[in-house]
């Protein structure tokens, strides 16, 4: 009950606010007025002030919501980026960035840089290899007709020529052979470098995969006064490109030869339905940071390898290329003791393949 004597009062409550009393007479009666108005801020300012708890529980979770959609509209971006830069770095030159390129952002402006930068990396790396392959293939003809002079002055009147002027042809003659030998390489390489390359793959046993091989890495080595131990599980076959897996292989064990001091040891093993080649030397091994470039084309240690023993650089550049395009891996790695070891491995049945 309100006393006439009241002074005026406001009150809130329920999105509205009341005001009064105040005092109106009508026919010799006198009555207490109120008026009432809605609260400005609608249904925010009821909750606000009626339920604050709830209100603060609002705004944290609005809050979280804004936040977490500032920050995915940021990541989502360089995560595009990250993956088309790790994509790049295995090799993939048509690796691009994709909807972050289209922002107006500065990340935008770092996708369209990406962009930029593969594709003149693929370009100039592209172009690279063509022009390689290209001078290898023209070197062919020339390289053809001094191999046939060679012949035909080699097969004159040995008589007549002085012991100076045959050491000088035989010398010739080997260069000739190094130069055909590195020209086939290059071309090799380019192939095995093209993404378009097409395999004979067919199913072949281990032993007759093996066999050749060992036979002429035995011979090798043999006449450079070393020996080769070759151990191998029984009745296992693969589906490879005979030719060139077996290339790859040959590639690497001539590769132990070189650099071995005495002893290599070929083993090949099962695991985790894959094939598992171990080459492993007795030599000096390598400098770790050196391990991975070993099999880039036409890179030597700085601390063992030169022209004379370790050929030109390519053979376990090419090795590796056509491990990859059987699905298969090779690394490098120092033995515990001394020398390097050289790791293999190779899917039994690759997945999609029937081989039986």
């Amino acid at each position: 009950m309100f006393d006439p004597e009241s002074s005026a009062l406001v009150l809130e409550t329920q999105g509205k606010i009341y005001n009064g009393p105040s005092h109106i007479t009508k026919n010799n009666k006198t009555y207490l007025l109120f008026t009432v108005t809605n609260q400005p801020g609608g249904l925010v300012r009821v909750i606000s002030h009626e339920y604050p708890g709830l209100f603060l529980f609002f705004l944290i979770s609005f809050s979280g919501a804004l936040c977490y959609l500032f920050v995915r509209s940021l990541l989502k971006p360089i995560i595009q980026v990250q993956r088309a830069s790790r994509r790049m770095a295995s090799g993939d030159l048509a690796s691009r960035v994709g909807n972050a390129s289209e922002r107006m952002d500065e990340i935008g402006q770092l996708g369209r840089d990406f962009n930029f930068m593969s594709e003149k990396v693929e370009i100039l790396l592209n172009g690279q290899k063509r022009l390689l392959a290209d001078i290898s293939h023209e070197l062919r003809s020339p390289l053809a007709r001094l191999q046939l002079s060679i012949g035909i002055a080699q097969q004159q009147d040995l008589d007549r020529q002085s012991p100076k002027t045959q050491v000088a042809m035989e010398r010739i003659e080997k260069e000739a052979s190094q130069i055909e030998s590195m020209i086939a390489q290059v071309l090799m390489l380019s192939k095995l470098d093209n993404q378009d390359n097409v395999l004979n793959k067919q199913k072949i046993s281990l032993g007759d995969l093996m066999t050749p091989i060992i036979n002429d890495a035995t011979f090798e080595a043999q006449q450079k006064g070393k020996i080769i131990h070759y151990e191998a599980i029984q009745q296992s076959e693969l589906f490879v490109d005979p030719q060139l897996f077996a290339s790859a292989i040959e590639n690497v064990i001539r590769n132990a030869i070189h650099y071995s001091a005495g002893r290599i040891d070929i083993n090949v093993t099962e695991k985790d339905k894959h094939l598992v080649w171990s080459i492993r030397d007795d030599g000096n091994g390598m400098d770790s940071d050196q391990l991975n470039r070993i099999f880039e084309p036409f890179y030597r240690s700085s601390t063992a390898r030169d022209r004379n023993s370790g050929g030109v650089g390519l053979g376990l550049a090419i090795a590796l290329r056509a491990v990859k395009q059987h699905d298969g891996t090779l690394i490098a790695r120092n033995c515990d003791e001394n020398g390097l070891e050289v790791i293999i491995s190779m899917p039994l049945k690759p997945e999609g393949i029937n081989v039986s």
